[in-house]
């Protein structure tokens, strides 16, 4: 999830469904071989119909014994996560839509929508979260001013890192 949301704040152009979730992979994959697994097949399931994918999400890594009674998403952080990398690469332009497909989901539906947000605020900026939203939220000026200095360290970071290799270049 950090590594999606490191991905939405730094790369100009956004990646294809597959690149993107490759690197999603990479970042699981030191953790937990079977998330890197399910999210490199993800994109696949971006042709499928919307139903039917979520549908299959929800069971990923979870025992059938605690899917029962359970209805939409369950709590367990794997198809929590799957189901809002699906959202952002289902709707990768639209912040509300994608979020709306997450809460349609049930049960743990806050918290997936919660990641999709993430990613896609990240992605798209703030302007694309509604204002209803952006006002609620707790201490926003702290929140965004730190925002504002991480973003400014980055591009810091970046000029030195281009000054450094021009200089290594020129030697």
């Amino acid at each position: 999830f950090a590594q999606a949301v490191a991905m939405g704040l730094t790369l100009k152009e956004p990646p294809t469904p597959a690149a993107f979730c490759e690197e999603l992979a990479l970042a699981a994959d030191a953790h937990d071989q079977e998330l890197a697994e399910e999210l490199r097949h993800l994109p696949r399931l971006l042709s499928w119909d919307t139903t039917r994918a979520l549908g299959q999400l929800r069971k990923v890594s979870v025992p059938p014994s605690q899917l029962r009674g359970v209805e939409g998403l369950p709590p367990h952080v794997v198809p929590v996560l799957l189901t809002a990398v699906y959202a952002t690469l289902k709707m990768p332009h639209d912040f509300r839509q994608a979020v709306e497909l997450t809460l349609r989901c049930g049960g743990e539906a806050d918290a997936a929508a919660a990641c999709a947000g993430a990613m896609l605020g990240a992605h798209l900026g703030t302007a694309a979260i509604p204002a209803r939203l952006r006002k609620s939220v707790l201490y926003a000026d702290t929140v965004v001013d730190t925002a504002d200095r991480l973003f400014q360290a980055r591009q810091v970071r970046e000029t030195l890192a281009t000054a450094l290799a021009q200089h290594k270049r020129r030697r």
